[in-house]
């Protein structure tokens, strides 16, 4: 490709001539077209100068002895090799995201904005960041700089945090400390200038063993801790939402609370703690929300020396497919090594010393509203060696709805010593979060919290022999109870006092109950369809069990008397009684051969359809 006029071959533009094609018509031949057209050296010169530069363009040297150069060029500029990549089987990636990536990473106009605007994915920013605290911190302020969605997708492999996963006003807090310039809290009006939940999704691995597994589930660990003597996050935890200060919390107002709602929304996550030097059980907690209306599904928290899931002032929280394994915290004051083990030196077994359970509801210290609603469908609690109670409700939570729960533990810890208890409601656990390390806190003064919590229970079952009691209802507590399994070890205690605590169970297997106080209700007890070991109370009104069996004794002291109780009985099989009421009604089958009975009532009437051992010892044996 030469210049007409450039007789040497060389491809060099010569010297631009004075213009000679002034027309801007079509060459032509004919008589009609003004005859032969003759075109200047200038118009092939401006031809000749276009094609060099397409030629340029597509960065191809001109050879005169080639005649494919300008099909060459166009085919460059013109995209082909792009278009040929999408004809392949990856060629999506080149439209879309790159599949090869650890996140979705778009390479047209603006598509990468528009995606962290509907959900922002945490490898994008580990990749630039290189530590997951700093990842997971960039996301969440990029909700308040950038507008980016809250919804943050996790990977599939483990990740390694050693701070707390904000949310709240301490999400809040951290954001104006780290980005002053935002004007991001408003001191004199207490605001902040946008709020969200924290939401993380991840991929679900199934929590058998809560062992680390790279790449196969979306796993928090949480390595704050140097070993089980470090205390610096005592009053956080790996997912905490709440006030900076945790302190505070006890202060707080329902407005000052209602500012920025600790809201969680976490799916298909394990998270567990593993201390810097190889042990578990660090004192930290595992997930703890404030205030809210937080959602869990399928989640996995796993050994925490302290709480595993602590809701307060939540309302119409759910917890739905989750497990709590190896968690728990008691009163516990030693030094050196060995942390877990203090409350057992110290003696301090009994469930009264617990501050904080696997799984536990708090009472908000606000005192003039609480946690309600709280819905947990399909809960695990595993392996809690360090708690006497695996379930604390308390603090007038209105109600507390279990469904489908499971229970089992090894011997291990507290359970090698003394066995545990599955749900404690009332006056167990701390009175507010931060309690047991405040200073002045006197672990031996025990209960910590005072007044009760309401719950429902529907198919509650017990797996191990490591537990001796079912339910434990002290204060003001009540509790509805159906198709719950404990034979043997499911002993249940209601100690009301002056309160009004209150059990209704319906098809329900118990071990021995012991129903003491409670001269604020005239029926503490409702059992139908029931079987249990024994029943023993004082000091209360009365009762109704209808269509229950007593495979041991009945056993009344001290009763109340009031005519709206007393003591009612439908069906009732019992191997003896020994009681003597103002007020009962029904019928009882006594079926011991070996236990005499004593029973009086004064007002109403109780028959005995059948007693066995007057029927055996005192007339030989008749029916």
């Amino acid at each position: 490709m030469f210049h007409l006029d450039n007789t040497s071959g060389v491809p060099e533009m010569p010297e631009v001539k004075d213009p000679q094609s002034n027309t801007p018509r079509w060459f032509g031949e004919s008589e009609s077209q003004g005859g032969i057209s003759w075109p200047g050296a200038d118009w092939f010169n401006m031809v000749q100068a276009e094609l060099l530069n397409l030629l340029a363009a597509a960065e191809i040297t001109p050879n005169k002895k080639t005649f494919d150069q300008l099909s060459k060029a166009v085919g460059t500029l013109g995209d082909s090799g792009f278009r040929t990549d999408l004809a392949q089987t990856p060629g999506a990636g080149y439209s879309g995201f790159d599949v090869d990536l650890n996140y979705p990473k778009f390479t047209l106009g603006r598509q990468q904005t528009n995606a962290f605007c509907l959900e922002q994915d945490l490898s994008f920013y580990y990749d630039q960041l290189g530590n997951w605290d700093d990842a997971l911190f960039q996301a969440q302020c990029n909700v308040a700089i950038k507008n980016f969605s809250p919804r943050i997708k996790l990977p599939a492999k483990v990740m390694d945090f050693q701070r707390p996963i904000l949310t709240g006003r301490a999400l809040g807090d951290a954001i104006h400390a780290a980005y002053p310039e935002l004007n991001f809290y408003d001191p004199i009006t207490d605001t902040y200038k946008k709020t969200w939940p924290l939401i993380l999704l991840g991929t679900r691995l199934r929590w058998a063993d809560g062992a680390i597994q790279d790449g196969v589930g979306s796993q928090i660990v949480f390595s704050g801790c140097e070993n089980q003597r470090d205390y610096t996050w005592q009053n956080a935890a790996a997912i905490y939402g709440g006030p900076t200060n945790p302190y505070d919390r006890k202060n707080l107002t329902a407005v000052s609370q209602l500012k920025w709602f600790d809201t969680m929304y976490l799916e298909d996550l394990n998270v567990r703690c593993l201390n810097q030097d190889g042990t578990r059980f660090g004192k930290v907690h595992g997930i703890v929300s404030l205030s809210g209306k937080s959602i869990l599904k399928n989640v996995l928290v796993y050994q925490f020396y302290g709480a595993g899931i602590y809701l307060d002032w939540n309302f119409e929280p759910i917890v739905d497919g989750c497990a709590v394994i190896g968690c728990g915290r008691m009163a516990d004051a030693l030094p050196g090594p060995g942390i877990t083990d203090d409350f057992i030196t110290l003696g301090r077994t009994d469930r009264v010393y617990q501050t904080y359970a696997p799984f536990h509801i708090n009472y908000s210290p606000a005192g003039s509203d609480n946690s309600n609603f709280i819905s947990v469908r399909d809960l695990h609690l595993e392996d809690n060696y360090y708690a006497a109670l695996d379930v604390i409700v308390s603090g007038d939570s209105s109600p507390a709805r279990f469904y489908d729960v499971h229970f089992e533990c090894d011997p291990t810890g507290l359970g090698a010593v003394k066995k545990k208890w599955t749900i404690g409601s009332g006056q167990f656990g701390v009175r507010y979060f931060g309690q047991d390390t405040e200073s002045g806190f006197d672990s031996t003064s025990t209960p910590y919290t005072t007044r009760g919590g309401f719950s429902t229970i529907h198919n509650v079952t017990g797996y191990s022999a490591n537990y001796e009691g079912f339910l434990a209802l002290k204060g003001s507590s009540a509790c509805v109870a159906s198709s719950c399994y404990f034979p043997n070890t499911g002993n249940v205690e209601i100690n009301g006092r002056n309160a009004a605590a209150r059990l209704v169970a319906s098809k329900c297997s118990f071990g021995n109950i012991v129903l003491t106080g409670g001269n604020s209700l005239m029926t503490p007890l409702k059992l139908t369809d029931c079987s249990l070991i024994s029943l023993t109370a004082s000091y209360i009104y009365g009762y109704k069990l209808e269509n229950t069996e007593i495979s041991g004794a009945i056993t009344i002291t001290s009763p109340l008397s009031n005519i709206e109780g007393g003591f009612h009985h439908s069906n009732v099989t019992a191997a003896s009684i020994s009681a003597v009421v103002n007020y009962g009604s029904g019928d009882i089958n006594l079926t011991s051969t070996s236990m005499p009975s004593n029973l009086a009532c004064y007002f109403g009437h109780i028959e005995l359809i059948r007693y066995a051992y007057y029927n055996t010892i005192t007339l030989g044996g008749a029916k």
